[in-house]
């Protein structure tokens, strides 16, 4: 990265940040109310070989202006005003920081018993102070909170930051419904007093619902109703209830079929709040396109993605061909990865969609600005827009090309991550600075020469004449150059041969040939 400053003093510093403000405003988007187009701090100007303001508008050879940590604007290059402190990024390519419509990170652990917790948050196992690396190196840089995900009502969500100074976007966001049978046969409910006396006496736990479809249905109506009723600090789930349906946040629901979809648009439409449908794997696309309202609800589709084939239930079935194609028809569609794959794959599920009927401008919407309008912070996350936080990743090449990487990582116009720190272990380490190209050698089988082979594709990075690493996936450096050699290929060790005669002059002796073979 080269670093462009021109220095200047006097009147001209003063004149010239108000006449760069007013010159961006002038050129820049469309602005909503309540956001500020011309933030008042310095501004920097970060140039790209490509900037994408969201999936289907990029600009060539642009500037990506910031100030006080929000986007002032998108110029060409050519029409930078003048003395503006330029940020080189070379040839690589600026896009929004990633939006991760749905998480694990919270809500996996079983957060109460109560099979209806709409009282309880996913904030409140939020962690802060916990390393965001491995977030950030994905290009993540905003995402949901879920509550217990495997409750008929989880609770409410939330939406944070990976990384900077204002973390929590919405600390009470959805509240999550779950009509799947993940969500059925819940424990049963006990309390036993303490201590037990005559008066309180030892009751028999009591049985839960749902154990049905049907019997979700009839337990959110039941819940909706107590809302209304109950009185305040009597029922937990009712008090939640009444909060939530106060607000203006979307109801949630994990629905996996198109019954369980299409039932959940008739609850919305109950309860008369917006809806947004996380899951979708098995529904048949026509048929919810046919009989769902369009334009009734925003979709999170989980891309089936996985670690290991072996993973999979005989029950699994893959989603249908072009499913997304058809859910696009009801409204704007995001994706995440399914429960086979790593949260963090977003990258992969994008480029998975495309296989199932989006577009690559869609499917990269899918990753950024379409979650972001499902978890209610598209005025500040999602897109590259006048006004919005200026959240980006610094990309190596194309967003969708398999061989791009991330580079860098922006989050309020601040770094918060870089390729550079793992480029080469052994800076790390306090040793001699690298200069070489690191090179990553691909094969089918990598001998190591201690112990057995690594199969089934493994990798080698090095530089610097030294083996940086060794296993099934190494780190890729930035502008690392792969050698695949193929499915076939045998990478080992250089051979050694332990009864050379290489220094044994032109004698030819008949005992030493035969030593030769005798050794192999």
């Amino acid at each position: 990265m080269r670093v462009r400053r021109l220095l200047f003093a006097g009147a001209a510093a003063a004149a010239a940040v108000p006449l760069l403000l007013g010159a961006v405003s002038a050129r820049g988007a469309e602005h909503e109310p309540g956001i500020d187009p011309a933030p008042a701090g310095p501004v920097i100007a970060y140039r790209a070989a490509r900037i994408h303001r969201n999936g289907a508008e990029a600009i060539d050879d642009a500037c990506l202006l910031v100030a006080d940590g929000k986007v002032v604007a998108i110029l060409p290059t050519r029409e930078l005003p003048p003395l503006t402190p330029i940020i080189d990024l070379g040839n690589a390519v600026i896009f929004p920081g990633l939006v991760a419509a749905d998480t694990t990170l919270t809500g996996s652990g079983g957060e109460g018993d109560l099979s209806l917790g709409a009282h309880r948050r996913a904030i409140d196992a939020f962690e802060p102070w916990e390393d965001s690396s491995k977030i950030l190196e994905r290009g993540i840089t905003t995402l949901y909170l879920s509550p217990d995900r495997n409750r008929l009502i989880g609770g409410r969500g939330a939406v944070v930051k990976a990384a900077g100074q204002h973390r929590v976007l919405a600390d009470a966001s959805d509240l999550r419904v779950n009509l799947t049978p993940e969500a059925w046969f819940p424990p049963d409910y006990f309390r036993p007093p303490i201590p037990p006396t005559s008066e309180n006496p030892l009751l028999p736990a009591i049985a839960q619902a749902p154990t049905s479809r049907p019997g979700a249905l009839l337990a959110l109506r039941d819940a909706h109703a107590a809302a209304g009723t109950a009185q305040v600090g009597e029922d937990p789930n009712a008090d939640g209830m009444r909060a939530f349906l106060k607000g203006t946040d979307p109801l949630r629901v994990v629905a996996q079929t198109t019954d369980e979809a299409l039932a959940a648009f008739a609850l919305a439409q109950e309860w008369k709040k917006p809806l947004v449908l996380l899951g979708l794997a098995q529904v048949d696309g026509k048929r919810l396109a046919a009989e769902a309202p369009r334009g009734g609800a925003m979709m999170v589709f989980e891309v089936p993605l996985f670690g290991a084939t072996a993973e999979l239930g005989s029950a699994w079935q893959a989603p249908e061909p072009n499913v997304l194609r058809d859910l696009a028809r009801l409204g704007p569609v995001a994706v995440c990865p399914g429960p086979y794959g790593r949260w963090t794959w977003l990258w992969e599920a994008a480029s998975a969609a495309v296989g199932y009927g989006l577009s690559e401008e869609q499917a990269m919407d899918a990753i950024t600005s379409v979650p972001a309008q499902a978890l209610g912070v598209a005025n500040r996350v999602g897109s590259l827009r006048d006004g919005r936080d200026a959240d980006f990743v610094v990309l190596s090449g194309a967003p969708l090309d398999p061989a791009t990487r991330v580079r860098e990582v922006y989050v309020e116009g601040r770094s918060v991550w870089s390729a550079a720190d793992l480029e080469a272990p052994a800076r790390l380490s306090g040793s001699r600075s690298s200069h070489s190209e690191p090179v990553v050698v691909r094969a089918g089988t990598v001998w190591t020469g201690d112990g057995a082979p690594l199969t089934g594709g493994a990798e080698v990075l090095l530089q610097d004449g030294q083996v940086l690493a060794v296993g099934k996936s190494v780190p890729h450096p930035v502008g690392a150059r792969i050698v695949d050699a193929g499915a076939d290929a045998h990478v080992t060790p250089g051979f050694l041969d332990a009864r050379s005669m290489f220094a044994a002059g032109g004698v030819s002796d008949a005992r030493v040939d035969l030593g030769r073979l005798a050794a192999g």
